[in-house]
């Protein structure tokens, strides 16, 4: 795959986590470094099928991951 596929998909992999998180397609697509709210639609849909839009209706929701916080040993 060459390097420019592969860092598409990564970028939308990130989309997808954020958009079920529930955050908005301009502020991801802004976030994941797009500059312009319609290439970030253009490259969601040839990789995804569907747009970021239609992607947040069909997808339940998830809360955003919480930081990995280590726990103390317990003994």
């Amino acid at each position: 795959m060459p390097l420019k596929q592969y860092l598409s998909a990564k970028r939308i992999a990130h989309a997808k986590a954020q958009l079920q998180a529930g955050e908005s397609v301009t502020d991801t697509a802004f976030s994941l470094g797009f500059c312009t709210v319609s290439h970030f639609i253009v490259v969601f849909k040839r990789i995804t099928g569907m747009t970021p839009s239609d992607y947040k209706r069909r997808t339940p929701a998830r809360k955003a991951a919480e930081p990995f916080a280590p726990q103390g040993d317990e003994e």
